[in-house]
C-alpha cells in the first residue's frame, strides 16, 4: 500500500511538472484563419504583377447589363484613381444590390480620388452616386486600399459614353 501511495505521489508531481512546461493551448480558429488570409494576402502582393494597383469591380443585374459594359470595357480602361490606372474587372452577375446607381469605396484614404472618379464618370453613368463603406470595412485588411465597386441599378440601359 505505501508503495502505491508513493507511487501515485510521484506520478502526480511528474505530472504536474510535465504540464506545467506544456505549450499554450493553439490559438482560436478566427485568429488563424485571420493570420492565413493576412499572410496570403502578403503572399499575392508580392508576387502579383501589378501590386497595389487601384481595381474595379462591376456588379450588375442581368446579362443584358452585363453586355453594356462589356461593351464598355475600353472606355473603363481609360480611367484613372488619382494618378493610377484601374484595373478593370467583367461584371459580375449579382441578384441582388442597390435601387441606385453606386461607386463603392472601402478605405478612408480613397475618399478624394473615389470623389474625382464619381465626378468623371456622373456624365456617363446616369445618377451615380459616391457610397462611403470605409465604416464597416476599413478594420478588414484583406481589402486592400484602392478597391472600388460600381454597383447598377437594375434594368440599366445606359452605360459609358454615348455611341
Amino acid at each position: 500500500m505505501k508503495h502505491t501511495t508513493a507511487f501515485a505521489i510521484l506520478s502526480a508531481a511528474i505530472l504536474l511538472a510535465l504540464t506545467a512546461n506544456a505549450p499554450a493551448m493553439p490559438p482560436a480558429p478566427l485568429p488563424l484563419i485571420q493570420r492565413n488570409v493576412l499572410s496570403a494576402t502578403r503572399d499575392f502582393r508580392q508576387f502579383s504583377v501589378v501590386p497595389h494597383s487601384p481595381e474595379l469591380w462591376i456588379h450588375v443585374r442581368n446579362q443584358a447589363e452585363a453586355d453594356l459594359v462589356r461593351r464598355n470595357m475600353t472606355w473603363l480602361s481609360t480611367l484613372h484613381f488619382g494618378s493610377r490606372s484601374i484595373v478593370v474587372h467583367p461584371p459580375l452577375i449579382v441578384g441582388d444590390g442597390p435601387t441606385t446607381n453606386q461607386l463603392r469605396f472601402f478605405k478612408v484614404a480613397d475618399r478624394q480620388p473615389a470623389g474625382a472618379l464619381q465626378a468623371a464618370m456622373a456624365p456617363l453613368v446616369p445618377r451615380l452616386q459616391l457610397s462611403d463603406q470605409s465604416g464597416p470595412f476599413q478594420g478588414i485588411t484583406w481589402i486592400a486600399p484602392g478597391r472600388l465597386e460600381i454597383w447598377l441599378a437594375p434594368n440599366q440601359t445606359h452605360f459609358g459614353p454615348m455611341p
